[in-house]
């Protein structure tokens, strides 16, 4: 089952039929189906951003953060999904240092069974429209201070105009 995101009527109308196919479908098979219609916490742009951002930083292989040098060639999981968690915990914890905080924070809990500490990480798809913005100067940081090559053509415009 996909999911259909629209930021506009316009564009609900224009889903529509194939979203009425797919209710259809499932009610026809007897299958169960969400329709969830929320107020959007950030724009599709901002996320589109974001992630291309990342992708190109997870792209360079090594970056250095501080002190620290990453290489995230390093890990066995997803590349990516390695980077991402570290940027969202790094800008997490660089608010933390300027007194801020994200509106749905990360959180640590202990595993009951092995008594591991866990944590639950905030996550980029609830970020408000000023946190998402606060995380692509975050990722410009990193990137100018890593020399990352930018593969989007506005962010590359940015950092042209920035210089």
């Amino acid at each position: 089952m996909p999911i259909y995101r629209a930021d506009n009527k316009e564009h609900l109308n224009k889903m529509w039929p194939r979203i009425s196919r797919d209710i259809n479908k499932c009610d026809s098979e007897g299958k169960k189906f969400e329709l969830v219609i929320r107020l959007q916490s950030k724009s599709r742009d901002q996320e589109r951003k974001y992630h291309a951002m990342i992708k190109d930083i997870a792209g360079a292989g090594r970056i250095s953060y501080g002190a620290v040098i990453i290489d995230f060639t390093q890990y066995s999981a997803d590349r990516l999904m390695v980077a991402k968690a570290l940027l969202i915990t790094w800008y997490e914890h660089d608010l933390k240092s300027q007194g801020e905080g994200l509106s749905k924070p990360s959180a640590w809990v202990i595993d009951p069974i092995t008594a591991a500490p866990i944590t639950v990480r905030a996550s980029s798809k609830e970020f408000t429209v000023k946190e998402a913005s606060g995380f692509i100067e975050f990722l410009y940081s990193v990137g100018a201070e890593n020399k990352i090559a930018w593969s989007d053509p506005e962010t590359r415009a940015y950092e042209v105009q920035v210089k």
